[in-house]
């Protein structure tokens, strides 16, 4: 919020877990703002990430984490397919396909300020951090057009 609401970096930032039995993803996209510096929106995002490490986070953005993930959550569960897909993958990976009547309940306490922190300053580190950048392509006259 303070990234694009704030100081107006970027228009949109996102950022997702991808969780998987094994290693998984932490992927953080942003889309930087007309008329602003690429690289200050990536110096942004890493000072939002030192945010996370101190611990410096606000009840509200917790609270606001627990009603998303519960929302993530819950919401693919009105479908059949998915429904069958979730407990598919907890009697495949856990050998528990009863998780899908537990896992939300389990998951929603970890949420905390605390393991928020601890897992920022193991995972979110740069050794760990791959970047890419892309840019809008160049105009047609500078690819030989007209």
């Amino acid at each position: 919020e303070n990234i694009v609401r704030g100081r107006k970096l970027a228009v949109n930032i996102s950022a997702f877990a991808f969780q998987r039995r094994g290693p998984g993803l932490f992927y953080i996209q942003a889309m930087a703002a007309p008329d602003q510096s690429i690289e200050e929106l990536e110096q942004a995002v890493y000072e939002e990430i030192e945010t996370l490490k101190s611990g410096s986070i606000a009840d509200w953005e917790i609270e606001s984490a627990v009603s998303r993930a519960r929302r993530q959550f819950i919401a693919p569960l009105s479908e059949a397919l998915s429904r069958a897909t979730l407990i598919g993958e907890y009697a495949v990976y856990y050998q528990k396909p009863g998780l899908i009547n537990t896992r939300l309940e389990e998951m929603m306490p970890q949420i905390t300020r605390e393991n928020i922190q601890r897992v920022a300053k193991k995972y979110l580190i740069p050794g760990n951090r791959t970047v890419i950048i892309t840019r809008p392509a160049q105009a047609s006259a500078e690819k030989g057009g007209n």
